[in-house]
């Protein structure tokens, strides 16, 4: 009998990291409660309360350790959030600006639904686009292109059309499969198929 898998997302480092401060949380919450909190009559959520705006580093100022060994372990939670928090901090930031660099270049699947899609690209598509522009299909739904054109290419159209969060590319051939799924066809109002310049 094979060992149960672990979710994906567990085994990253940033899962890791919030594993490990929510398990921080529980201890320093505890802790707190014990020591702090129960003798002075106050519940559980006042504890937690404690351990969240510690470990933040936030120090509202509202709620203090009084004891000696409450204080121990608020200078250990915050030597510990201090390095916790800023390092998902760092995480997250990363993990957008990975994702708005894979969008830019056309890697990720889109999430529209009701989308026009391009397929391919020529020197008729601008003059296609600003008439759905027009008639406001785009407006309501945003336009996908898939083409197999540099990145640089890609930048100029974006730039020439700027419909902003509207647009999205599909980076790869028209005729391969797995590029056509990250479109959605099956959620599209409309997809064109345009001829490529040159062909007769």
């Amino acid at each position: 009998m094979s060992a149960p898998q672990l979710p994906a997302w567990l085994k990253s480092g940033t899962g890791k990291l919030l594993c490990g401060i929510a398990l921080m949380l529980a201890f320093s919450s505890t802790g707190f409660y014990l020591l702090e909190a129960r003798p002075a009559g106050k519940d559980f959520f006042e504890a937690l309360w404690w351990s969240v705006v510690t470990l933040t580093t936030v120090g509202y100022g509202d709620i203090v350790p009084a004891s000696t060994a409450g204080k121990v372990l608020g200078i250990l939670v915050m030597a510990g959030g201090i390095g916790m928090v800023s390092t998902l901090s760092g995480n997250l930031a990363s993990l957008l600006v990975e994702r708005k660099a894979k969008k830019r270049k056309g890697l990720l699947e889109v999430k529209q639904s009701g989308h026009v899609i391009m397929l391919g690209w020529n020197s008729s598509a601008q003059g296609l686009v600003r008439g759905l522009c027009e008639n406001g299909v785009i407006e309501r739904a945003g336009l996908v292109i898939v083409t197999d054109l540099p990145e640089e290419r890609r930048d100029e159209i974006a730039y020439q059309l700027d419909l902003g969060e509207r647009l999205d590319f599909v980076s790869g051939h028209i005729t391969h499969e797995n590029v056509l799924h990250k479109a959605r066809p099956g959620h599209a109002s409309l997809v064109y198929i345009l001829r490529q310049d040159g062909l007769a």
